[in-house]
């Protein structure tokens, strides 16, 4: 029994990480080839834009005229596959068409472009859509450039590519099934082989965890083997795409360039005489990474001239491959214009590809863990080993929850500030709501992005003290189920969200099931006695377990397959959490569950001077560090350090990944020594260094390094911090139930949590990111010292 269930177990989560990886990289092909497509008419758009806001900064008007038309038709000779050009006014009414009727797409990709006046994206079935806006000689809104296109041709390139990696990627599923059926038999033959007939084998825990790690250590090693065959298969299909589509990108920018440049040598002026054309070469190269040099040549094959980007890394000799281009005038030929790319840039090779890996083998190597573990806890206490609300069986359905949580973290204030543009649905788009909402388009969108994740927070601190007299009054299971069920709805809200507004509901209706959910485990940890730190330990193990988890594929999934999907895992997420609560045992609820009202309950709470000083100087500070600069300043410096969203999550899950290790030992340590004061003051000084360090270097590769020494110190204040706060809540408060006084210490620390974002969003935009990092760090060392010095002063 034992042996074939753990078997199963193992052999489904194969299967599942398999499914996982076809489906990611189907979605990186379509994703990758997708955007080749779009880069190329990109392109295009932007060349013509210039020269349609040029006419309008001399005052011209926009009108159907023979040369405006002539414009469009040459920039649709670029590519006979483009369906449509048109140039269409604030409204949407057409001013100039060329191709094949008028542009439908054009009001979703306006909407996309968002407040920088930088091109919008639509599609739709096998069409899409490049939008940019037009500015007239005062910064006004002047039209449209629309381009459509057929995506025809890249869902054909994305389906030869997966052909070529999904039977080597069932070979090595098959292979891992083998290996599996052969040796993970051997790795727990002692469970149940040595069992008279029809008797019960006694629970061994000791014997448990060892089956359970040598099962996870043997998938981790065959969940290696079969992402190895796909990564190999995906790099090589990978090479192919860059140089099929290195010289569609270099001939896309030449088209662009060769007619003005023809131009003036048909008016008879010499390639040298041409001024300011290095300048307007090197303008042109930003249109994608993958450009890293344009140079014009004379017949007799000498550089005129040379541009390179601004900023960037040149390419490797290996990588850069050069594509030559000849300039024709009155029929003869007047020299070459060269366009060098970086296959390795166009490719997205070796360090993408190496950040998914770790990321995927993390991921599985963690999910193989919980469950793994959850049958063995769950086979033990079937046994007998079962308690009143068996700490062990709690593990997993708050593992599966906090996962469903995590998921959107990474990209969340991003998405929250694309989504600044359109603060209403679109179903409520000209209604009388729009007035109302107009004054947001002069607030910062770095302040508009903070909005949605403090609505998280704030329904927290709402929704705990609530929590606390649902759970005192009806139990603590009861109330992880309705917090479930919130959850839910949160991620069916966030599946269909399309604006700011509805972001706002999703992540409150979030908050309010995390408060629930939170408060309810708590409970449970302070029912049970014994070592209070090591309950808050196994609390924040499945937390940052699911974090891990939840950051690394929420931030894959969202850059190859888009945002919907990860809210389908995240409904996936909660409906396998409520179904683990069955092995909680119901506890009864305590019929005398509120001897004072909540507010004399908060007067008591506020009247003990060490619970106040554990507040003040190590809550807040410690909520800042983690909602404040962990999930809001770090997704938000890298991306504007240039950073993809994979490696943001990678960042993150650094940091989880130290709590996961730590944590348990270091609150065994709390435990036994009894100094939990020293220990959580040594956690916030470590924090203050770390956010110190990213403010003096604002590098990405010490922005990530800190993020381990932040690991680090909240395994070392959380556990000993939520320790003091239960013995308080328990010893020091008569008169008010456990679980009220923790409702009320989680709707402060909620506060704290929910001020946090907002407070260093007014600060990256008054001080930026380097200066707000260190004045945060600067306050996180003086609390610390604080705390410190008055705990050493009073008994």
């Amino acid at each position: 029994m034992f042996r074939n269930r753990q078997l199963v177990a193992c052999a489904l989560l194969l299967l599942a990480a398999t499914g996982l990886l076809m489906f990611l990289n189907y979605s990186k092909f379509a994703s990758t080839f997708e955007n080749r497509t779009r880069d190329r008419h990109s392109i295009i758009v932007d060349n013509l834009s210039e020269a349609l806001q040029a006419q309008l900064a001399l005052g011209l008007a926009l009108r159907d005229t023979p040369a405006l038309r002539a414009l469009l038709e040459r920039g649709k000779a670029h590519d006979p596959s483009i369906r449509a050009m048109a140039v269409l006014d604030s409204r949407g009414g057409e001013s100039v068409v060329a191709g094949q009727g008028s542009t439908p797409l054009w009001q979703a990709a306006s909407r996309q472009s968002g407040r920088d006046n930088k091109p919008g994206y639509a599609r739709q079935d096998d069409v899409a859509a490049v939008a940019m806006p037009l500015r007239d000689a005062f910064n006004l809104s002047a039209g449209w450039l629309v381009l459509e296109y057929p995506l025809q041709e890249a869902r054909e390139q994305t389906s030869q590519a997966f052909a070529s990696i999904w039977p080597a990627g069932l070979i090595g599923l098959a292979l891992a099934l083998a290996l599996l059926a052969l040796v993970g038999p051997r790795l727990i033959a002692n469970r149940d082989d040595s069992l008279a007939a029809g008797a019960l084998p006694r629970p061994d825990a000791k014997a448990s965890g060892r089956d359970g790690r040598r099962l996870t250590v043997l998938v981790s090693v065959l969940l290696l083997m079969v992402q190895c065959v796909f990564a190999w298969t995906t790099y090589q299909a990978f090479s192919r795409v860059a140089s099929d589509n290195g010289p569609l990108l270099a001939a896309t920018l030449a088209q662009t360039l060769q007619p003005g440049l023809e131009r003036a040598l048909d008016l008879d002026i010499a390639l040298k005489d041409l001024r300011g054309t290095e300048d307007w070469l090197r303008g042109t190269l930003s249109a994608a990474p993958e450009f890293k040099a344009v140079a014009v040549q004379d017949v007799q094959g000498a550089d005129v001239f040379q541009a390179r980007p601004a900023t960037g890394t040149a390419g490797t000799a290996a990588s850069m491959v050069e594509y030559a281009f000849r300039l024709q005038s009155k029929g003869a030929e007047a020299g070459l214009l060269k366009v060098s790319l970086d296959l390795q840039v166009l490719a997205e090779r070796k360090r993408q590809l190496a950040i998914e890996f770790i990321t995927l083998l993390l991921v599985g190597a963690l999910l193989s863990y919980e469950v793994l573990r959850a049958i063995n806890v769950s086979l033990s206490a079937s046994q007998g080993a079962g308690a009143l609300g068996h700490l062990g069986n709690l593990r997993l359905p708050l593992f599966l929850f906090f996962l469903s949580s995590e998921l959107p973290r990474t990209f969340l204030p991003i998405w929250a500030g694309d989504l600044a543009s359109s603060p209403l649905p679109a179903v409520l788009q000209g209604s009388f709501l729009d007035a109302w909402s107009a004054p947001l388009a002069s607030i910062p969108a770095t302040v508009l992005a903070s909005i949605p994740i403090a609505a998280f927070l704030l329904a927290g601190v709402l929704a705990s003290p609530y929590a606390g007299n649902f759970s005192a009054r009806w139990g603590p299971r009861q109330l992880l189920l309705t917090g479930t069920a919130l959850a839910f709805g949160a991620n069916l809200i966030g599946l269909f969200t399309d604006s700011l507004l509805m972001l706002f509901i999703a992540r409150f209706v979030a908050g309010v099931s995390f408060g629930f959910v939170s408060v309810a485990a708590f409970d449970i940890i302070g029912r049970q006695g014994g070592s209070r730190a090591a309950g808050m330990a196994l609390y924040l193990t499945a937390y940052v377990a699911a974090g891990i988890c939840g950051a690394g594929l929420g931030a894959l999934i969202v850059d190859r397959a888009g945002i919907p999907v990860v809210f389908v895992l995240g409904l996936v997420a909660t409906v396998l959490s409520a179904l683990t609560l069955r092995g909680i045992t119901p506890i009864a609820p305590n019929p005398d569950y509120m001897t004072q009202p909540l507010l004399k309950a908060i007067g008591v709470l506020f009247s003990r001077n060490r619970f106040v000083r554990l507040i003040v100087l190590i809550t807040l500070p410690m909520q800042i560090v983690q909602q404040g600069l962990l999930f809001y300043w770090v997704p938000l410096a890298l991306s504007a350090l240039g950073e993809h969203p994979s490696f943001i999550g990678l960042t993150m899950m650094g940091y989880f990944l130290m709590v996961l290790l730590l944590n348990g030992p270091l609150a065994g340590i709390a435990d036994r020594t009894g100094r939990h004061a020293g220990i959580i003051v040594g956690g916030l000084a470590l924090a203050g260094f770390a956010i110190m360090l990213n403010g003096l270097t604002y590098n990405p590769v010490v922005i990530a390094m800190a993020n381990l020494l932040i690991g680090v110190a909240w395994a070392l204040g959380f556990p000993s911090q939520g320790a003091m706060a239960l013995r308080i809540s328990q010893t020091e408060l008569a008169g008010v139930d456990p679980a009220v006084t923790i409702g009320v210490y989680r709707a402060i620390e909620r506060l704290g949590a929910m001020l946090a974002p907002m407070l260093v969003a007014v600060l990256i935009v008054w001080l930026g990111y380097a200066h707000s990092a260190l004045l945060m760090g600067a306050v996180m060392l003086t609390c610390a010292l604080s705390y410190g010095w008055i705990s050493r002063r009073t008994p």
